[in-house]
């Protein structure tokens, strides 16, 4: 989902824990791949293993 990835440190962490959290709130297993796939594609944007924000995923799924 992301194009030009610059370091994939933290994207296996951020999938696994998005789809984890939303499953946990009731979101069904389509909704809970995509929250993840999308928080894996915002952390491989950058560099660095640095937390993702509920503002930045929002701001992506808003996009």
């Amino acid at each position: 989902m992301n194009t030009a990835p610059k370091d994939v440190a933290g994207a296996g962490d951020s999938l696994l824990t998005c789809t984890a959290m939303a499953l946990a709130v009731g979101a069904n297993i389509w909704q809970s791949l995509y929250l993840g796939s999308l928080a894996a594609a915002c952390q491989v944007g950058r560099l660095g293993n640095i937390p993702l924000t509920p503002e930045e995923l929002r701001a992506e799924i808003e996009n």
